[in-house]
C-alpha cells in the first residue's frame, strides 16, 4: 500500500484478494473506502485517519522503501492463525506458484529472513537465493525464497492463498511434485565403504 497525507491506497489484480482487503479494512473504517477499477487492477482508497492509526498500531511503517520493509513485531509474535493470514496475504501479493516451487521475492534481506523464520513456525523449510533483477535502467539485488518438495503440502494446508487462481496453481504443483520420484540421499554404510 501507499500512504500520503490524504489517503492510503491498496492495489491488487485479483478480485478475491481485493474483496478480502475491502472486507477487512471496512471493519476499521469510519468512512467507506472508495473502489476504483483500473485497466489491469483494482485500487482501494481509504481516506479515514483511523485506518492509518490502526496500521501504525500494528507496527507498519509509513512509506517504508522496498529495501527497508520488514515484518512488524506484532506479526512476528502473533498467534499461528494470525501469522498464517499475514503470510497468505504476503504470498498472494508478492509471491506465487512457479514451475517447481512456491516463491516469494523482495529486495529487503530483512523481510526475506523474517518470512523464512515465520514459515518455520509452521514446519515449512525454504531456501533463499540471490537474484539480480532489472529495475528501470539498472539491475538490483533481490532475494528469492522458494518452498519445494513436501513443504509445498504444508504450505497449502497451513497457509495457502486468498485467490482461487493461485490455490488451483498450487494444487497442480502439489500434484506434479507428488508424482516425481523422491530425491533421496544414499549413505554409504556397511562393509566395503570404509
Amino acid at each position: 500500500f501507499r500512504h500520503n497525507k490524504n489517503a492510503i491506497s491498496f492495489a491488487g489484480g485479483d478480485h478475491d484478494t481485493f474483496s478480502f482487503a475491502l472486507r477487512e479494512l471496512s471493519k476499521h473504517c469510519q468512512k467507506t473506502p472508495s473502489v476504483i477499477r483500473k485497466t489491469n487492477h483494482w485500487e482501494l482508497r481509504v481516506t479515514d485517519p483511523t485506518v492509518w492509526s490502526w496500521l501504525e498500531g500494528l507496527g507498519i511503517k509509513n512509506n517504508a522503501g522496498s529495501h527497508d520493509k520488514e515484518i512488524p513485531p506484532s506479526i512476528l509474535t502473533a498467534s499461528r492463525s494470525n501469522a498464517a493470514v499475514f503470510l497468505k496475504g504476503l504470498f498472494e501479493t508478492d509471491g506465487g506458484v512457479e514451475h517447481k516451487s512456491i516463491g516469494y521475492s523482495s529486495v529487503s534481506k530483512t523481510l526475506i529472513t523474517q518470512v523464512q523464520q515465520l514459515l518455520l513456525r509452521f514446519g515449512i523449510i525454504s531456501k533463499v537465493r540471490d537474484k539480480h533483477v532489472k529495475y528501470k535502467d539498472t539491475r538490483r539485488l533481490a532475494y528469492v525464497l522458494s518452498i519445494s518438495t513436501h513443504n509445498i503440502d504444508i504450505f497449502i494446508r497451513e497457509i495457502g492463498f486468498f485467490s482461487a487462481r493461485k490455490n488451483l496453481a498450487a494444487a497442480k504443483l502439489q500434484q506434479r511434485v507428488g508424482e516425481r520420484a523422491p530425491n533421496l540421499d544414499i549413505l554409504p554404510l556397511g562393509p566395503g565403504f570404509y
